[in-house]
């Protein structure tokens, strides 16, 4: 019942450290009053954007294929090194769709493959299974700093036939330092033309040990750049971008993401006598073609890894708003 001074010390085991390493201390005399509850790894997966408005299926290990309705949306999981997680759908010719895994996305360390086979029937009346796609890592633009590729697999299917086909899930990933389950959603949707903007200021290196982005500072008379990346799906014409909300004193002038292409610069400019502000920016991008048009915010990239399961994550993360230094004091 004595007051004493306590010393607590918080360390980084794995050496690294900085300020891209934040955490945070919780002190409180009443340790039922702390909320220690985490984000769950259904949460983590609902977390990551989906136009679904369809509710989530959870479902249990079967040893036969699971049967799935399009659109759907399904949560799954690894329960073993060498399972395999089957499901059936009906597809027809002429309308394609959209197959998406998430789950090293969330943190799981795995790496998913994904099969898919067409069902045809035999003269003696028995079902074989013909493979006609398969998908593994996903490959989205990189400038060498900026990475968007993951190792979930993504693809925009078209079917060759109308009839049965069935997707194969399995895990790449089978060291044996992993957890005993490893979590996935699958989504299968009617495939549709859409894009994404994100953007950051470029660095003057490529070399991440030694950069930290903290938004863009430019001087009197100085210049800025943002490269923006378009994360295309099956849209590939090209995309306008404008910068709104920059502060009196900077300009940029609009810029144009051709048509297959990936990136394109929107160069920041302060005038010689502008005064000294910190302002946020919305970079717009417009697109579409015919009566399909549609406007987007970029989001702001965020530059760093995670290390998942003792191996290097995603170098991408996803920040809403852009925010820009304006004209600090000259040189």
């Amino acid at each position: 019942d004595q007051d004493q001074v306590v010393f607590i010390a918080v360390q980084d085991a794995l050496f690294r450290g900085g300020a891209s390493f934040p955490y945070g201390l919780v002190a409180n005399g009443d340790l039922n009053s702390i909320d220690t509850s985490r984000k769950s790894i259904t949460q983590a997966a609902d977390s990551v954007s989906s136009h679904l408005q369809k509710p989530t299926q959870t479902v249990k290990e079967q040893d036969r294929p699971i049967r799935l309705t399009i659109p759907s949306m399904t949560r799954g999981s690894f329960d073993t090194p060498d399972d395999r997680d089957e499901y059936l759908c009906t597809l027809r010719k002429g309308q394609p769709v959209s197959i998406e895994v998430v789950s090293a996305r969330i943190g799981q360390p795995t790496d998913v493959r994904l099969l898919i086979e067409r069902a045809t029937v035999d003269s003696t009346g028995a079902t074989n299974w013909s493979r006609v796609a398969t998908a593994e890592d996903s490959v989205y633009p990189s400038d060498g700093v900026v990475r968007f590729s993951h190792t979930d697999p993504t693809l925009r299917f078209q079917p060759p036939e109308d009839g049965e086909y069935r997707l194969t899930l399995t895990d790449l990933d089978t060291g044996q330092s992993l957890g005993g389950v490893q979590e996935y959603r699958l989504t299968v949707d009617a495939a549709k033309e859409d894009w994404q903007l994100v953007a950051y200021p470029v660095f003057p290196h490529k070399d991440l040990k030694s950069t930290r982005p903290a938004g863009v500072h430019l001087i009197r008379g100085g210049a800025a750049t943002l490269r923006v990346f378009a994360l295309r799906s099956g849209y590939s014409g090209p995309i306008e971008l404008t910068v709104k909300g920059l502060p009196p004193g900077l300009q940029c002038q609009s810029a144009s993401i051709a048509a297959n292409q990936s990136q394109a610069d929107l160069i920041i400019s302060a005038e010689v006598q502008v005064a000294a502000d910190l302002a946020s920016v919305e970079i717009r991008g417009h697109g579409g073609r015919g009566e399909w048009e549609e406007a987007r915010s970029a989001a702001f990239a965020r530059v760093g890894g995670e290390l998942v399961g003792g191996r290097r994550g995603r170098q991408v993360g996803r920040v809403v708003g852009v925010v820009v230094a304006g004209a600090g004091g000259g040189v």
